[in-house]
């Protein structure tokens, strides 16, 4: 009787393992191995004739049918871990604490939403058994050996206040490239936990998945997009992934809102990539295309929340020697209150503008603003030379006092040929004497100079 009520157990208690993450875990595999070997000996058992070593041939067949049925297990598993196309996202959950139904029941809501969210580009999700969220080697070895993009898994955590209840956290290993600093993606982790973090009230168990995998499911598109910005100048995936995630957000969130700011700012990031080029650089033809017709892009999607794509555009507009252009994209920023970095170069841009024109007097105007309302070392001065170089290069005459005025502002020496060249600039007309005035005045102005430990000198 004892030994029934114990077969009773164990056969209850392997049923109830009926989830397909679960039979995942290699000690499900040899469970099923040996439920499924011992069926097939019995049944071998009864079909076969009774012989003389009829217990050695059970003891063989059941070792054979049990080395196929774990062989057969095993393929399959690995069929499915090494399927799948697209960005593979593996996806656990730590189910020492949170149930594996969950796990369950949440992957298979991601799955739906994947499939009918009209996402632009593939993401597969594979789930895999219990892995704990501080094993860092296993999630490694997992991501390597299956090309995973990145390892989910999904935690409970303590909060410091041990008076507040546990909180879910999730736990990634992603692949580090040259590409894409450390930095830029424990930010990235950071803001893909308040993404997932972001609850909403439920009625239901059903709701509450459905809310679950929405959550996480925003959460694998930031994470993804975030590895694959930078890969190239296009940033396309990056882009299609983050206008498809900032739509999902703009449902609950406005612009202004966290966590939808982030996404929208890195989302600006990877559409203007192409116009990210330093001074010097070979920019050709079609590149400078594309970073024009992207800053076009991004000053319709951003332009009441940021100046940066207007600031980059007027670059490229320089490059393209299209200066009418470059002055038309920056004059609505004069009217608008920008943070002092951008107000800096916006004043700065607009002063070069003016002096590659020929325009002196606006020229001296916004060379006195830029004393007045900008500050030096907020500006990157070395590159600033090198686009001074350039443009003297490319045939704008005017730009020898560029030259010579960015070096005294970076406290770079000038050369002897510099100062004549700009001394004969100079004097070629009267009415350049009040930019001589100017950077004299520059010179000798120390809260406007560039502190000598930002220039690198």
């Amino acid at each position: 009787m004892e030994d029934s009520a114990t077969i009773s157990r164990v056969l209850a208690r392997l049923f109830t393992y009926r989830h397909f993450e679960q039979w995942l875990a290699q000690r499900y595999g040899l469970i099923l191995s040996a439920v499924i070997a011992s069926g097939l000996a019995l049944l071998f058992e009864i079909l076969i004739p009774f012989v003389d070593n009829a217990g050695v041939n059970t003891l063989l067949s059941y070792a054979f049918y049990f080395g196929i049925s774990y062989a057969c297990w095993f393929i399959g598993r690995e069929w499915y871990w090494r399927s799948g196309r697209g960005h593979k996202v593996g996806l656990a959950f730590d189910t020492h604490r949170i149930p594996s139904e969950d796990l369950t029941d949440t992957r298979r809501e991601i799955r739906r939403v994947i499939h009918e969210g009209l996402l632009p580009t593939t993401i597969s999700i594979r789930a895999f058994p219990h892995i704990s969220p501080t094993d860092k080697s296993t999630h490694s070895r997992l991501r390597r050996r299956y090309r995973l993009k990145t390892i989910v898994v999904l935690g409970l955590e303590q909060p410091a206040d041990s008076d507040k209840p546990t909180v879910e956290k999730l736990h990634l290993n992603y692949k580090l490239t040259s590409q894409v600093p450390v930095d830029f993606l424990v930010e990235t982790v950071r803001h893909a936990n308040a993404l997932f973090s972001n609850r909403e009230p439920t009625q239901t168990i059903k709701e509450l998945f459905s809310q679950r995998a929405h959550r996480l499911f925003d959460a694998v598109l930031l994470i993804v997009a975030a590895l694959e910005f930078n890969h190239n100048d296009t940033n396309s995936e990056s882009i299609e992934l983050l206008s498809f995630l900032d739509s999902r957000l703009a449902e609950k969130f406005d612009k202004a809102d966290y966590p939808r700011v982030p996404v929208r700012v890195l989302w600006m990031t990877a559409i203007v990539q192409p116009s990210r080029y330093r001074a010097g650089e070979t920019t050709g033809p079609d590149h400078l295309a594309l970073a024009i017709e992207r800053c076009d892009l991004a000053i319709q999607l951003f332009d009441l929340e940021t100046s940066e794509p207007r600031l980059l555009q007027a670059r490229n507009y320089f490059y393209a020697n299209n200066l009418t252009s470059a002055v038309h994209v920056l004059s609505p920023l004069d009217d608008r209150k920008l943070p002092l970095t951008d107000r800096t170069m916006l004043l700065l841009d607009l002063f070069v503008l003016s002096l590659l024109q020929g325009k002196w007097k606006p020229a001296v105007k916004y060379l006195q603003r830029l004393r007045r309302e900008g500050k030096a070392h907020r500006l990157d001065w070395p590159d600033l030379i090198t686009f001074a170089d350039d443009a003297v290069a490319m045939g704008f005459e005017h730009a020898v006092y560029m030259q010579v005025l960015y070096r005294k502002i970076a406290s770079v020496e000038v050369s002897a040929d510099l100062h004549g060249a700009l001394n004969q600039w100079l004097s070629e007309s009267q009415r350049r004497a009040p930019l001589r005035a100017q950077l004299a005045l520059i010179q000798d102005d120390p809260a406007f100079m560039a502190p000598p430990e930002l220039t690198g000198k």
